[in-house]
């Protein structure tokens, strides 16, 4: 087991707990999504891992080592804040703080020049951090945290205000550094297709783990989804059956929520017109469990 939290709790003042007893693992070569709102926990959680806030109960191992911000050299973290220097040469800057996880200034340089180049970056090589978009600075970070190849990179919401191309190449990066073997975990509260690439997701609520596991097994702890397109089905007729599941409606199609196979086949009896163009049953996707523990 690379990284395991037991009974590990954070408060911040009496009585306000920011993490209350997480019990999470994390194996290597896990492709990790942490899915919370702002001020769910996500943040205060990596902080312990990677050893930035020791102050807390229970127990964090990495690497069967109690968490410490002396494996730096194993763990690189990208923090919500980003913490490069604005005025500062990109090269330059980057190759200083490299050195600080122990490579000379040669070896230091090679590594960032090898992963600029891979993300299109050296023609930035002498502009000063605070010229480039936020992007291509969020680049920087990304460059900064892998060019010592860490066994584990955690990011704090990467993909945060980026446009859409940005987000698409880092998430080709995070896809070949995870197929390389390297543990990815990072934060987010926006849901899109790419986090099918997961294999694993943690949905954390005031902080607290709501759920977790792979997308089987979190979407099997609740009900299903039933999508009706028929011009002929009528909402009132079928509330006796779902009672409080939800039902709403966009566009042409009816969402109703099912407790099983029996409820929808209640429905499909209900219908004038047994003809749909679509009537399909299917487990709720991560956009709905996401709002349904937020709601």
């Amino acid at each position: 087991m690379m990284i395991e939290l037991s009974k590990v709790s954070k408060s911040y003042c009496k009585g306000k707990y920011a993490l209350q007893d997480i019990n999470l693992k994390f194996d290597k070569g896990d492709f990790v999504g942490v899915l919370g709102n702002n001020g769910a926990g996500k943040s205060t959680l990596f902080k312990i891992i990677t050893g930035i806030i020791t102050d807390y109960q229970g127990q964090c191992t990495v690497f069967g080592k109690k968490s410490s911000i002396q494996l730096s050299n194993e763990i690189s973290y990208i923090p919500e804040v980003r913490g490069l220097d604005t005025k500062a040469y990109v090269l330059e800057h980057l190759v200083d703080l490299l050195q600080y996880k122990g490579y000379s200034k040669k070896e230091a340089k090679e590594r960032i020049i090898r992963w600029m180049e891979k993300f299109d970056m050296i023609k930035y090589q002498y502009n000063r951090v605070g010229q480039l978009s936020k992007g291509n600075q969020q680049k920087l970070q990304i460059i900064l945290a892998i060019a010592n190849e860490p066994k584990v990179l955690i990011l704090d919401e990467p993909f945060s205000g980026l446009d859409v191309i940005t987000c698409n190449d880092i998430w080709n990066v995070l896809e070949e550094l995870n197929k390389q073997g390297c543990t990815i975990i990072f934060s987010t509260h926006e849901i899109d297709s790419k986090l099918l690439k997961c294999n694993k997701y943690i949905f954390i609520k005031e902080g607290s783990i709501v759920a977790s596991g792979t997308l089987n097994q979190i979407t099997g702890q609740y009900k299903k989804v039933l999508e009706i397109n028929n011009t002929s089905f009528e909402p009132s007729k079928v509330k006796d059956i779902i009672k409080d599941n939800f039902l709403e409606k966009r566009d042409d199609y009816y969402y109703v929520e099912v407790d099983d196979d029996e409820m929808a086949y209640q429905i499909f009896e209900k219908m004038q017109n047994k003809f749909s163009r679509k009537f399909w049953i299917r487990e709720k996707n991560l956009e709905e469990i996401y709002f349904h523990i937020n709601e």
